[in-house]
């Protein structure tokens, strides 16, 4: 039987094990925290919902994350893009209503749509799969987001809505983020030439997206070794893993599933140095969640959609359509803050791919001013 080491429990771990355990392999998974999930979380409130603290949003045409839920016994539901009525924009020089940038005139507005098609015409050119196959690749990721909306002539306005957007993503300044990797993130939704929160992040977990974790994590029993925290992964005629207290693993397979930070807290032998030194070039752009919990959702008396966009302290807030207690799910009054980056930590950022990356939207004023139950969290990304 072959015995397989997995490092990491968060949703990519967990999963792997998961598939490991079910062909017949011998399975240990190691996480350094004291729970399973990674950058899926969820807290329970004072009042007996369920806040959802990482990644939770997912797209109609992502297929593996869907089927896994449905194999757990686990259901989706539309997220809070359903909500009815008009988002908001908290700008340096103002807060505004409605569906567009109010920064732009019609003339804009015709300059952005003509710098999507041509973005969505570049984006069908990338294959998803194996976007390093691209003719200019090197060219495309050298290049980034923005530096190419301006060799396409793009009008400041347009180039600023683009800002806009990718700071309510938390994924960096499109000033530091590649092209080519934008691209390959377009091309994997179809070219659709944007981020289009309806194709991206249409759909949630209804029991919660920490729930799918702690199903796979009560599948796998005692398989699963919590404060586990791995410092030396070394591979050659099988594979040895060392945990920080200095407890020394064997298998015949390792699977290192943690994210690129925490990956160089772990010291890696039998890899090339190219490979290493690839992954600890990585970066992954800061950023924070925060869930804040009302007794109604007053925003639709305002006629809006509790979605805001920021150029300020967050980059973005989205409502909770609803939230789930232990018994049922039920209409909230909950909304969530994903502050912008802090920092990024490399030349440039890729987009997040929000797995699960799943990150959100609301408004600072009015949806998000008052008081209430608030839980401090992480993004997922």
């Amino acid at each position: 039987m072959t015995k397989a080491l997995v490092v990491g429990a968060g949703l990519a771990g967990l999963a792997a094990a998961r598939d490991l355990a079910g062909a017949g392999c011998d399975v240990v998974v190691l996480e350094a925290r004291d729970r399973p999930g990674g950058r899926v979380e969820q807290a329970e409130i004072a009042d007996g919902r369920i806040v959802q603290l990482g990644g939770e949003l997912v797209g109609d045409f992502h297929t593996a994350y869907p089927e896994l839920v449905a194999e757990l016994g686990l259901t989706t539901r539309p997220s809070y893009v359903a909500e009815p009525g008009e988002m908001t924009f908290d700008l340096v020089d103002g807060t505004w209503t409605g569906d567009d940038g109010p920064w732009m005139t019609d003339a804009e507005r015709r300059d952005a749509a003509r710098v999507r098609a041509l973005f969505a015409e570049l984006s069908r050119s990338v294959d998803p799969d194996d976007p390093w196959s691209h003719p200019e690749a090197e060219r495309l990721d050298r290049l980034s987001v923005n530096a190419w909306m301006r060799e396409m002539g793009a009008a400041p306005a347009v180039i600023r809505a683009h800002e806009v957007q990718a700071l309510s993503l938390s994924g960096g300044s499109g000033e530091r983020t590649s092209l080519l990797s934008v691209l390959r993130t377009d091309a994997a939704a179809g070219s659709p030439g944007e981020y289009d929160l309806d194709v991206w992040e249409n759909q949630t977990v209804a029991e919660g997206s920490a729930t799918v974790a702690l199903r796979m994590a009560e599948e796998l029993g005692d398989r699963l070794r919590l404060t586990a925290p791995v410092r030396r992964i070394a591979v050659g005629d099988g594979v040895e893993v060392v945990l920080a207290d200095g407890t020394r693993l064997t298998g015949d397979v390792v699977v290192c599933a943690v994210p690129v930070g925490p990956l160089r807290a772990i010291a890696l032998e039998g890899i090339s140095p190219e490979r290493v030194a690839s992954l600890r070039r990585q970066r992954h752009a800061r950023a924070g969640k925060v869930a804040v919990a009302y007794r109604s959702s007053f925003w639709r008396e305002l006629g809006q959609n509790g979605l805001c966009e920021s150029e300020n302290l967050f980059g973005s807030t989205w409502p909770r359509a609803r939230a789930c207690s232990r018994s049922s799910c039920r209409p909230s009054g909950s909304c969530t803050i994903s502050p912008r980056p802090t920092r990024c930590g490399g030349p440039r950022c890729s987009t997040r791919s929000r797995a699960s990356t799943t990150s959100g939207r609301a408004t600072r004023s009015p949806t998000c001013s008052g008081t209430g139950a608030s839980t401090r969290g992480r993004s997922a990304t």
